[in-house]
């Protein structure tokens, strides 16, 4: 029986009144002690002792290997952790270079489109100077029909004349004056003749024009489209050569971008393995605290038991003579009664109760939550900040305020309330992801001291308490001792 873990009584008479108990109890319990035994009781209740002893001592044996295998594999996962994030900082290297890298070929095909719409503006440009040329050789066509037909008909009248010349034969100009009926008539006809002779001399004249004209417009002609087919052909050329250069730059993008994809597809495999990793190191951890928490109870219990053994002695009286009497309490001074209070004063609605002991999924999986999370608004407003008090009077064992990840719950309280008498188990409170620890190791502390603040520190997505309660270091359901309005 304990009267610092359970059903706290206030004033120095409560006290009294329990330590006269704890010590009626014990003598109650001397009978067969300090008053003796015979022999063959004394040695029966020693081979008693001395199996509970054997059998505490297996068990401690037990949960030591099991707290070395806890810590063995602990220690492959953290090894194992340490190279995932030595993994995972080489892989964000190698993607910082290749985002580096995709941006600089951005810029090239950025640069490179920039050229080409440059390039699309002169072909376009050449094209209207190309269509303008393509009227001009149109027009130059037709003018040249009509210079071709104009050569044609003054060709024909020079034919003619020189046909009639031929015909007529060439008159001299001694008979042209004697055919003249007269020196008037001599002069008129030699004056039509050389009128005829200049007539002739300019019709050629004119052809020899008319055909050097043809021939130059051919040539500018031909010019004109040779010079026009070598600057389109020079700019599709050009356009071409930046469009293969794009597509190569375009095809480097590519791959550097499908080399990023499969880091990120790594990474993001790495990040499970982490999380898959950190799952397995608190369960080993919760395994190692459990194994402990066994060997001190088995500690604790030889410990009992080898005092236990030592006190025996033997007498010849009877062991039924001189019985002692035990002194029982009144009802209303049992200090074993369980009356824990609620840990998160004026949040205590079944609303606050976020997340509630046992099966639940968390992050796609199945997994086991061994006590209650305490959230929300209540009738202080939020919940983040708020004083976390003691649910019973007891011992603080454990009092983490460092900050540190903690196995996953941060700074963390773990409060000892002692073996309770009316069910004979061994009580413990846990208080984690708390924001501050108001207490220390050691400190006993009575039923509604403050103990820690509300935070979320360690592997916690907000503002909460996570509290549980342990009998006999096995979790229980905090709603069988602490109740919602």
């Amino acid at each position: 029986m304990s009267c610092k873990g359970m059903g706290r009584k206030k004033g120095w008479k409560a006290k009294l009144l329990c330590l006269l108990t704890v010590l009626t109890v014990t003598v109650a319990s001397m009978p067969m002690t300090a008053m003796g035994l015979t022999q063959e009781e004394a040695d029966q209740k020693r081979a008693e002792l001395d199996q509970k002893i054997a059998s505490l001592q297996s068990q401690y044996n037990a949960a030591l290997q099991n707290e070395e295998d806890a810590q063995g594999q602990i220690a492959i996962i953290e090894e194992s952790v340490r190279a995932l994030e030595e993994q995972q900082k080489v892989i964000n290297e190698q993607i910082a270079g290749l985002d580096q890298t995709i941006g600089e070929y951005d810029g090239q095909i950025a640069q490179i489109d920039g050229q080409l719409q440059t390039l699309d503006e002169k072909i376009q440009t050449t094209q209207q100077e190309i269509d303008g040329l393509n009227a001009s050789i149109t027009q130059l066509q037709e003018s040249l029909a009509a210079k071709e037909a104009e050569v044609d008909n003054t060709y024909e009248v020079f034919m003619q004349r020189m046909r009639a010349i031929y015909m007529n034969g060439e008159i001299s100009s001694l008979t042209m004056f004697l055919n003249s009926d007269s020196f008037a008539e001599f002069l008129y006809q030699a004056e039509v003749k050389q009128r005829l002779a200049e007539q002739d001399k300019q019709l050629v004249d004119t052809l020899r024009t008319q055909i050097n004209e043809m021939n130059a417009t051919k040539t500018e002609i031909e010019t004109s489209k040779q010079t026009l087919a070598d600057k389109m052909n020079e700019l599709e050329a050009a356009r071409q050569e930046q469009q293969d250069k794009r597509s190569q730059v375009q095809q480097l993008r590519d791959a550097v971008q499908a080399d990023k994809d499969a880091q990120m597809q790594a990474k993001q495999d790495l990040d499970e393995n982490m999380e898959q990793l950190e799952a397995v190191r608190s369960e080993q951890q919760a395994k190692m605290e459990y194994a402990q928490r066994l060997q001190s109870n088995a500690q604790q219990g030889i410990s009992d038991a080898q005092n236990e053994k030592d006190s025996i002695q033997v007498t010849d009286q009877d062991k039924g003579q001189n019985p002692v009497t035990p002194v029982i309490p009144p009802d209303n001074s049992d200090p074993s009664a369980l009356s824990f209070t609620w840990p998160v004063p004026g949040y205590d609605r079944a609303s606050n109760i976020s997340s509630p002991y046992g099966n639940r999924i968390l992050f796609g999986k199945l997994e086991f939550h061994s006590g209650i999370d305490i959230a929300g608004y209540g009738d202080y407003g939020h919940i983040a900040g708020k004083t976390i008090v003691a649910a019973e009077d007891g011992v603080v064992t454990i009092a983490k305020n460092d900050g540190g990840w903690n196995y996953g719950w941060g700074n963390y309280v773990s409060i000892d309330h002692g073996t309770n008498s009316t069910d004979g188990k061994h009580y413990e409170t846990f208080y984690g992801h708390t924001q501050t620890v108001l207490v220390s190791v050691g400190q006993y502390v009575t039923k509604g001291t403050p103990i820690a603040l509300v935070g979320t520190s360690g592997n916690s997505t907000g503002y909460h308490l996570h509290f549980e309660v342990r009998a006999n270091s096995q979790y229980q359901n905090p709603l069988n001792y602490v109740h919602t309005r």
